[in-house]
């Protein structure tokens, strides 16, 4: 019986109800237990005429309840009024009311309304089976025009050509464009016709499917994104279960703790535990969004973080995120599709989800926390930029930039643990740190075996053919006396798998193909490696090539490391805020003067001699086999 319309035709003994299907009028029999059963449940719905009202309603599930309660006063107003007049009728003269009858009723009640308006009030409540809601006022069917058919046809002519179009024209456009046409069009006729008013065609704009306007003027993806329907999202039973990732400018200029100048505004790079609203990473810093932010941050996420405290003492409360997410979403950028992710997540045995493209709702609780932390910090300190033009107005946010970046950093933790992980969630009902506390009464989050597993997780893939000088990557030399033991049984094995950290050059990873592990080899020359990023080195080798440098030696590059970083403090000072930005992502503690001056090895004459060790001095001729 789902959907589908019956009637009773008569009621047999022994309460039996005989239905008569209205699309092939077969007949079919139903107890009244039964039928009042599935009216109980919902499955039975009794229709009566009420066609006139279907916008005053309620949703139910997939059906729609039509009450008067829903009504405005006014429509209660008008219906109680209308409703007194066509009952009396009733009273008086029954269902068989002629039109004289009516006539009769109007002028001996002294009635404002006409005679035509009374019968056409009548004779809708009747047909609805006496439906008060039929005696709705503007619901009695749908709207007509005065305009000729013509006139109107022309009118949404002129509607889907000017103003359903990407180019988003106004409506004074499309009516100049009806005009247009019509007086075109009247230039042929013997008997001329008039264009509708513009409220006309504004009246009928706004009562278009907005859904359909939307699309047309927007895009479609504009339009499911204005009508969707919210609901609670993806259900979610344990933390770490499904963690959303994502990053997002700052509103906020930011001064430089070096130079003292205004470099714009950083990036927040965030990963947030969807069932207890509890954020696991977050990474302020000028590094664009990019593999070497996303391995960032996923290494913060998992790792325990007891050292907050340490260096920020205002902040009281400790940070308890930690652990291996099972899911992670994240949106199409190309950080996100990097094959060290891939790689490092089917390490962690991490499920990667993305979300489809342009639609930032499917992960929209890390959304909802940058727009947070945005209002809650950012808009409140001086140098802000807000969230629109709009809201910025005459502000000036670079003048008024007085905050360094370490300080940012500092209020963004104080944020993060005092104040947002400790107050109370709207849809958890309490705080995310106690929602966290308790997720961790009934899940442990799970670890890599140690931290240098984790770190060799966090690195780039490649492989190289081992000589003996070592492997090289970009022009630095690795090399150690257990890498030397594998060239033994290299020829039957091809190339090493080699992993490489891009914060750090000193060291790389190499594996082992007989133990199935990685080993740690250095860099030849520490002096220069040591503390330096890919991004730097690349820096300093493009630097060394402009100069057209022959051939690239580790004093040369030690001296363009110099120039390097000279440059990068003239980019920092430069008045261009971008040309600030792309300096402040090169900035390192390694790139300060006074770390690269202790780099330097000390002279001979400063070596105590009590530090150099005794040695066995064995002559040539006493060595075994000589």
């Amino acid at each position: 019986m789902c959907n589908v319309p019956y009637r009773i035709q008569r009621i047999l003994p022994n309460q039996i109800y005989q239905l008569e299907k209205l699309s092939d009028l077969s007949l079919i029999n139903i107890s009244r237990e039964e039928l009042l059963c599935r009216y109980a449940n919902g499955e039975v719905t009794l229709q009566g005429g009420s066609r006139g009202c279907q916008e005053t309603s309620e949703v139910v599930g997939n059906q729609r309840v039509q009450i008067f309660d829903a009504l405005s006063d006014d429509d209660k107003r008008i219906v109680n009024e209308r409703l007194a007049i066509v009952k009396e009728i009733d009273a008086i003269f029954g269902a068989t009311a002629t039109h004289g009858d009516l006539k009769k009723y109007v002028h001996s009640r002294g009635c404002v309304k006409s005679l035509a308006t009374v019968r056409r009030w009548y004779d809708v409540w009747t047909k609805s089976e006496k439906n008060i809601l039929s005696l709705v006022p503007g619901k009695s069917g749908p709207r007509t025009h005065r305009q000729s058919k013509e006139v109107m046809e022309l009118t949404y002519q002129a509607i889907e050509d000017v103003y359903l179009t990407p180019q988003r024209e106004t409506i004074v456009d499309t009516h100049d464009a009806l005009c247009a046409e019509i007086n075109h069009i009247n230039r042929t006729r013997l008997e001329p016709i008039k264009a509708p008013s513009l409220s006309t065609v504004r009246r009928i704009i706004k009562s278009m499917d907005g859904f359909i306007v939307t699309e047309a003027r927007h895009g479609r993806r504009a339009a499911e994104e204005k009508y969707r329907v919210s609901g609670k999202g993806p259900a979610t039973h344990h933390i770490l279960q499904r963690v959303e990732f994502d990053h997002t400018p700052v509103d906020k200029f930011v001064i430089d703790d070096r130079t003292m100048q205004a470099l714009g505004r950083p990036y927040l790079t965030g990963i947030f535990d969807c069932l207890s609203r509890y954020p696991l990473a977050m990474v302020i810093s000028f590094e664009f969004p990019s593999e070497l932010s996303v391995l960032r941050a996923l290494r913060q996420a998992i790792m325990p973080k007891p050292n907050i405290s340490e260096r920020f003492p205002i902040v009281e409360n400790a940070w308890h995120a930690y652990g291996i997410p099972s899911t992670l979403v994240v949106d199409n950028g190309m950080e996100f599709h990097s094959n060290t992710l891939r790689q490092a997540a089917r390490e962690l045995n991490i499920e990667l989800l993305f979300c489809p493209k342009g639609r930032p709702n499917y992960k929209g609780k890390i959304e909802r926390y940058f727009g947070t932390f945005s209002r809650d910090v950012c808009h409140k300190l001086p140098g802000t930029t807000f969230s629109s033009i709009e809201e910025r107005g005459d502000y000036k946010s670079i003048e008024e930039a007085t905050l360094l970046l370490s300080e940012l950093e500092e209020l963004a933790y104080l944020w993060l643990l005092d104040i947002y992980s400790q107050r109370g969630h709207r849809n958890i009902k309490t705080t995310p740190a106690l929602e966290w506390q308790k997720g961790l009464e009934l899940v442990e989050p799970l670890f890599p075996e140690n931290k240098e597993k984790l770190d060799v997780m966090m690195t780039k893939r490649f492989t190289r053919k081992l000589n003996h000088e070592g492997i090289y990557y970009e022009n630095l030399k690795y090399n150690s006396m257990e890498l030397g033991s594998f060239r033994r049984y290299q020829r039957t094995l091809g190339k090493l798998d080699v992993r490489v950290d891009p914060e750090e050059l000193g060291h790389i990873w190499v594996k082992d193909p007989i133990a199935q592990d990685f080993l740690r080899v250095p860099c030849v020359d520490p002096e220069y490696a040591n503390g330096l990023s890919l991004l730097q080195h690349k820096k300093i080798c493009e630097m060394a090539r402009e100069e057209k440098k022959a051939a690239i030696d580790i004093p040369k590059l030690l001296e363009a490391k110099k120039r390097f970083r000279d440059r990068v403090k003239e980019m920092t000072e430069n008045h261009l805020i971008r040309q600030r930005q792309r300096g402040a992502r090169f900035i390192t503690p390694t790139l300060l003067e006074d770390q690269i001056d202790a780099q330097i090895e000390p002279p001979m004459d400063d070596i105590p001699l009590s530090d150099v060790p005794l040695f066995d001095v064995t002559q040539r001729s006493e060595r075994p086999g000589a």
